[in-house]
């Protein structure tokens, strides 16, 4: 195999290279050691594969500093109609049957239901695919990082004279700029919690009866209203709220922020976090099928932190850290104890 062409991450992935790492096997030692110390021009490959395979087993890890994709945002025109005059001089008294003034008011009546129908409450919608991340770029400047399998929606126009809305079905982290009028902004689900935010970051997660939000920086009022809870949490920086849809109570404790976002960064990271988050983060996230051998399992934690764009690499570093089998074949995954 030439391992000339390695990148960090083919470095990473490769069984060989992680049995050196993890002191696993003598041999892929011994041919380690002597192939680093034949090539060094790629030290820089092998230092930062070495950073990813041993991610998992760093207590604190620091988010880098973040490196979004290059933003993408739809651009959407729209039509300016332009009524121009051209009247006819013709002599005499003008003729105006009745049937003419009715087909200019059905002609009116059209053009206003048309407009409605096409340019007024337009609604706009932005998806993601598992494993996909998107920058989305509001109206009115504020910028929406929707993390996989989530989407977005909104009505357009957005003017000075209304609340800003947008409806959030999955997970996003929002960067909301202020207004000259302080208009409020709000993010709704059509089952979940309404958020009501004035020039703030956070990051919500809406995914089946589940609810999390956490806010970065500036100030949130969130309105919890569903058949069992009715309560409204002014939240601080570094607070979590978190809830189901049909419990009476919730969890709200001081966190650090990054450990929720740092996905934004193309980076899980874990602090304690139990397996059993972690299946569905695997499923929720990558779409995949996880079946775990033993519920006990499900009890384990991890520290640490892996690239969250290559699933293998996060699949191998979780295997490690866990200490469990965890095996996947297509969308099918199984973890059990080795």
């Amino acid at each position: 195999m030439d391992y000339s062409v390695f990148t960090a991450e083919d470095f990473a992935s490769d069984n060989s290279f992680q049995n050196w790492v993890f002191k696993k096997k003598d041999e892929d030692v011994e041919f380690w050691e002597a192939w680093v110390l034949k090539n060094p021009e790629k030290k820089e490959e092998i230092a930062e594969a070495v950073s990813i395979l041993n991610g998992f087993r760093i207590r604190e890890a620091e988010v880098s500093r973040m490196q979004v994709d290059k933003s993408w945002q739809r651009l959407e025109k729209s039509l300016e109609f332009e009524e121009k005059e051209n009247p006819v001089q013709l002599p005499g008294p003008p003729q105006r049957p009745w049937y003419k003034y009715a087909a200019a008011v059905v002609l009116l009546i059209i053009a206003g239901l048309m407009y409605q129908r096409f340019f007024h409450n337009r609604e706009i919608v932005h998806r993601t695919n598992y494993g996909e991340t998107a920058s989305i770029t509001l109206p009115d400047n504020s910028v929406v990082t929707l993390n996989s399998n989530s989407s977005l929606r909104y009505l357009i126009p957005w003017d000075d004279k209304v609340d800003r809305e947008v409806w959030l079905d999955g997970e996003a982290y929002f960067s909301v700029v202020k207004t000259g009028n302080h208009q409020k902004f709000y993010v709704k689900s059509d089952d979940g919690p309404l958020v009501e935010v004035l020039g703030t970051e956070f990051n919500v997660t809406k995914r089946k009866s589940r609810t999390r939000v956490v806010l970065n920086t500036g100030k949130i009022r969130l309105n919890i209203n569903n058949s069992s809870l009715k309560e409204t949490i002014v939240m601080l920086p570094g607070e979590l709220v978190e809830f189901r849809d049909t419990a009476a109570t919730y969890v709200r404790k001081k966190v650090n922020p990054e450990l929720y976002t740092s996905w934004k960064c193309k980076k899980l990271m874990f602090e304690d976090t139990k397996l059993e988050e972690v299946v569905l983060l695997l499923e929720e996230i990558y779409g995949l099928e996880v079946e775990v051998s033993e519920p006990a399992l499900l009890e384990k934690s991890v520290s640490g932190s892996a690239p969250s764009n290559n699933i293998n690499l996060l699949i191998n570093g979780l295997s490690e850290s866990f200490g469990l089998s965890i095996v996947r074949h297509k969308k099918q995954v199984k973890i059990s104890a080795k």
